[in-house]
C-alpha cells in the first residue's frame, strides 16, 4: 500500500544501453510496477528486469538469482526464473532479469467479483504455500534469505510508533493500539514455531490467473525466514477468514484461535507500517489513509472477548 518513488528520468535510453549485450538486439521497455525495493520493467515480449531502488534492493535481486532457480523445483506454478544480471545504471547493484510470468493480474476486489475464490484456488495456494515451507532453510540462508528475528522486530517497532500514535489516533483508539502490541509481543506462544521459508507477500495481485486457474506467483523482494503462520496474513486480510479456512484445511490443518490472533495483529502491524513509513517520508495522504485503516482494524476486531469462535 506504500507508494514508492517513480523511476527517475533518463532511465529508459540508460537501461537500455546495460541490457543490450545480453539481449542482443534493441526491445521495447514496459514500466509494470514499483515497490519499495525495485521497480520491474518488461523487456520485449518474455524478459522481466528488476531494477534496483537502493541498497536493499540490489541485495534482494542477489540472494533470488540462486534462491529462485533451485525454488523452482518444487513450484506447482510458474514462477520467475532468473536469467541474467547486468550493471545497474540507475543506483546500485545489479539488474536482474528473469523470464516473464504468464497470467492475468487480478486485485482483491476482482478477485471476489469473478469467484476466483473457490475450492480449487484454495487447494493450489496450499499447495504452493508447502512448497516454499519445504525449503530447507539451511540452504536459504546459505543463499542469502534474511533471517527475520520476529519478537525483536516488533518490539522496535513498538518503540518507533509510541511517540506518534497520541497525535494521530484518539485516546482511546491509541491505549488499544499500544496494549495490543504489548500483549502480543509479551505472549511467549506467539513466537513458538520453527522459522522457515517464506515468500512474505502472497497477496492476491502476486497470484497470477488464467481462466479462474492460478498458473503463477511473482514478487519474491520480501523473501524471508520467519514464523510460517505470517504467510497467510495477506491472504487474511484481502480474502477473508472463511477462505484462509479452506487453504488450511487443503493443507491438513486449521485456523485456531490462536493463528487468528496472530493474523488479526498482522493486519494491525502492516497498517501501522504504513504510518511510519508515511512519517518517515513526510507523505501527508498516505498518513492520513493509514490512519484510517487502523481505526476500522481496532474497530473491527473489537473486545477481544468477543472473537468468533474457532474456524
Amino acid at each position: 500500500m506504500r507508494v514508492p518513488p517513480r523511476l527517475p528520468d533518463g532511465w529508459e535510453p540508460a537501461v537500455r544501453r546495460s541490457v543490450a549485450g545480453e539481449l542482443g538486439h534493441d526491445v521495447g521497455l514496459e514500466i509494470l510496477g514499483s515497490g519499495l525495493d525495485c521497480w520491474a520493467v518488461r523487456a520485449g515480449d518474455d524478459i522481466v528486469l528488476r531494477i534496483p531502488q537502493h541498497d536493499d534492493g540490489a541485495a534482494s535481486v542477489d540472494r533470488q538469482l540462486g534462491l529462485l532457480t533451485e525454488l523452482a523445483e518444487r513450484m506447482p506454478v510458474a514462477i520467475p526464473a532468473p536469467l541474467f544480471v547486468v550493471p545497474n545504471p540507475l543506483g546500485p547493484g545489479s539488474i536482474g532479469a528473469s523470464r516473464f510470468v504468464a497470467g492475468e493480474v487480478a486485485d482483491e476486489h476482482e478477485w471476489h467479483r469473478r469467484s476466483y475464490l473457490d475450492d480449487t484456488n484454495a487447494s493450489m495456494i496450499a499447495r504452493i504455500i508447502d512448497a516454499i515451507a519445504s525449503f530447507p532453510v539451511d540452504r536459504a540462508v546459505e543463499l542469502g534469505v534474511p533471517v527475520d528475528d520476529e519478537r525483536a522486530d516488533l518490539a522496535q517497532e513498538l518503540d518507533e510508533l509510541r511517540p506518534h500514535v497520541g497525535d494521530l489516533l484518539s485516546p482511546d483508539e491509541a491505549g488499544d493500539l499500544l496494549e495490543r502490541w504489548e500483549r502480543y509481543v509479551a505472549d511467549d506462544d506467539n513466537f513458538v514455531n520453527d522459522p522457515g521459508l517464506v515468500h512474505a507477500d502472497l497477496s492476491l495481485d502476486h497470484l497470477l490467473i488464467d481462466d479462474g486457474r492460478i498458473v503463477g506467483l511473482i514478487d519474491f523482494g520480501d523473501v524471508n525466514v520467519t514464523d510460517p503462520d505470517l504467510e497467510l496474513a495477506y491472504l487474511w486480510a484481502e480474502a477473508g477468514p472463511e477462505f484462509v479456512g479452506r487453504v488450511q484445511r487443503a493443507r491438513g490443518l486449521t485456523v485456531d484461535a490462536r493463528l487468528a490472533g496472530k493474523l488479526d495483529f498482522a493486519q494491525l502491524r502492516d497498517e501501522t507500517g504504513d504510518i511510519l513509513w508515511a512519517i518517515e517520508h513526510d507523505m501527508a495522504d498516505l498518513l492520513t489513509e493509514a490512519t484510517g485503516w487502523v481505526r476500522a482494524t481496532l474497530h473491527r476486531l473489537g473486545d477481544p472477548a468477543e472473537r468468533p469462535a474457532p474456524r
